[in-house]
């Protein structure tokens, strides 16, 4: 049996002693006043043991955890160990993912869950043809070279890349590729930084000109990220890994409206205006109280962002290839247009339905095509059999008598 001293000891130590079953004393009001301030105190201290001491700015105001509050008989009321385990558990989380928040993300970088830095030697490629291809289990971003991961994954096209001329592909990840391998307690289930997928592309010219068959190649990937963090809440972010967005758009001021750097400017932008519409959407999701899942709105967005990569590589591959066709036939013969035209029979006069212009066809292969006003849009040399499939296809026809006419008394002036 305990003596009244011992009693009295423990009672000073510990404070007021409740025994189990007690009434609380105090209005409703008091009591939660005295709760919220028990919970604001076990925040700072679960903050401090992140790392982060009481007197520093702290990262972030406050943070929201769930909390199940029993409404059976008064003997159950007192809460179990594994309760507040539980408790502790989701407050440490996050409190952690607010801290994580405030800095995970870095443009041209992956978050590393090992190191919990994005500045760290594992969250940057060390060549220029690797790609993020995922997490281990304990967090560390792993990079692969991009014909490495065709090959994992079973795409055929990997030898195309090394060919002659090389081929630009699009390769598309999803978020389950990328982040299925990791452990909870090292990035499993993060909410502050969260891949949710992504397009490997390359492997491209640094320059992004195609003027040259040779020079230094990169792969450029483009990733989808979602962070959250206690001040600037959700939101979702494009990332570019491998090329700078300002190195794209410097080169597309040099290259012209037409050139591959220009038409990967405008659909970097089109899909950060996506992003936006779609951060906005799942929120509003969130504050009506819906779980709100983004995978039905990032999957299509990833497969239309590889479709539209693959177009603008496949278009200049096309124009380069034309322009080596051009210049294995010699000059563009446009200093000879007014003279084959003024020269041409009638049956040499044809209508490009499709684009709505004349082709004049010249002799030795020379065609000309003017505008309807008799302006000179371009000139070139059609090899044998060209002019053959260019009829099949219905988009040349002979031009008719007014139409000619019109086009003869534009060239004579």
């Amino acid at each position: 049996m305990k003596s009244k001293e011992g009693k009295s000891a423990k009672t000073a130590r510990g404070g007021k002693q409740r025994t189990r079953g007690a009434r609380p004393t105090g209005s409703l009001e008091q009591r939660a006043a005295r709760i919220l301030e028990d919970l604001h105190a076990l925040g700072r201290s679960v903050l401090r043991s992140e790392g982060i001491a009481s007197g520093s700015e702290l990262p972030v105001g406050e943070v929201t955890i769930p909390i199940s509050v029993r409404l059976g008989r008064a003997q159950d009321d007192a809460p179990d160990r594994t309760d507040a385990k539980r408790l502790l558990r989701k407050l440490r989380s996050r409190v952690g993912e607010a801290a994580r928040g405030v800095g995970t993300f870095r443009q041209g970088r992956v978050y590393c869950f090992q190191c919990n830095s994005p500045d760290c030697n594992h969250s940057a490629p060390n060549e220029p043809d690797e790609t993020f291809s995922g997490y281990s289990a304990t967090g560390k971003p792993e990079w692969r070279s991009l014909v490495n991961l065709c090959i994992e994954k079973g795409d055929g096209r990997a030898d195309r890349l090394y060919g002659s001329p090389p081929e630009i592909i699009a390769v598309l990840q999803e978020a389950r590729e990328l982040t299925g391998e990791l452990l909870p307690g090292f990035g499993r289930g993060d909410r502050s930084y969260n891949v949710l997928g992504q397009v490997v592309l390359g492997l491209v010219p640094t320059d992004l000109s195609f003027n040259r068959k040779d020079g230094p190649r990169t792969a450029v990937t483009f990733q989808l990220i979602e962070t959250r963090s206690q001040g600037a809440g959700r939101r979702l972010r494009l990332n570019l890994l491998g090329m700078s967005i300002d190195h794209i758009t410097r080169a597309a001021a040099k290259s012209g409206p037409r050139g591959p750097a220009e038409s990967m400017r405008r659909t970097i932008q089109v899909v950060r205006d996506r992003l936006v519409g779609h951060g906005r959407k799942a929120a509003g999701e969130e504050r009506r109280g819906y779980r709100a899942s983004l995978d039905k709105d990032v999957r299509p967005l990833l497969s239309r962002l590889r479709t539209d990569l693959e177009r603008i590589f496949r278009s200049e591959k096309r124009r380069t290839r034309h322009a080596e066709d051009r210049h294995a036939d010699g000059k563009r013969p446009t200093g000879m247009a007014v003279k084959d035209a003024r020269k041409a029979a009638d049956e040499k006069f044809l209508h490009d339905a499709e684009k709505d212009t004349i082709v004049v066809l010249g002799p030795k292969g020379r065609t000309h095509v003017f505008s309807r006003t008799g302006k000179l849009v371009t000139s070139m040399v059609v090899k044998p059999g060209e002019l053959e499939r260019r009829f099949n296809k219905t988009r040349w026809r002979p031009a008719l008598p007014k139409l000619l006419a019109e086009l003869r008394e534009k060239i004579r002036q």
